[in-house]
């Protein structure tokens, strides 16, 4: 469900609108060259880093299924006014932590077929948020205790 949400909603309104689906596998064929041609790849890298690595790039852009991000993209592409309020694709990364958790044996599926890599370690699903969450350098995941246990921030 996350491949195909990605493939049916809009990564870049630039050059007429790219999907999240191709931004996404652009990143992720780059580091996975970075990772693994023997002219880049890092000797002492360990495979439980690159197994999270490639997850962590294929989902950094999670957030901008948000609706009001798709409504922003949208309009920069078709040249419509942008609405007045801008929406942070970062910020939106935990309304979609659900759909990540219940998807990642799906996206490491369909990462094995599209390069050839074999996921072999466990994902950790909080390091993904907090790559996807962090990634431009606007916010950082935090994990607040309550009384109803741990629970992540954007901040």
């Amino acid at each position: 469900m996350l491949v195909a949400a990605f493939k049916s909603n809009l990564g870049k309104s630039s050059h007429g609108g790219q999907t999240l689906y191709d931004h996404v596998m652009d990143c992720t064929r780059t580091a996975h060259t970075i990772l693994t041609d023997a002219r880049f790849a890092p000797t002492a890298y360990p495979k439980s880093k690159r197994d999270q690595l490639l997850f962590s790039v294929f989902t950094h852009d999670l957030g901008k299924l948000d609706e009001r991000f798709q409504t922003m993209l949208a309009s920069a592409r078709e040249g419509r006014p942008l609405p007045p309020k801008r929406v942070k694709h970062e910020a939106s990364t935990l309304d979609f932590e659900a759909l990540l958790r219940e998807d990642m044996a799906e996206v490491c599926a369909h990462l094995e077929q599209a390069l050839g890599y074999r996921f072999t370690e466990p994902i950790e699903i909080e390091d993904a948020l907090a790559f996807a969450v962090s990634h431009h350098g606007l916010f950082y995941l935090s994990f607040e205790e309550r009384e109803n246990g741990v629970l992540p921030r954007v901040r």
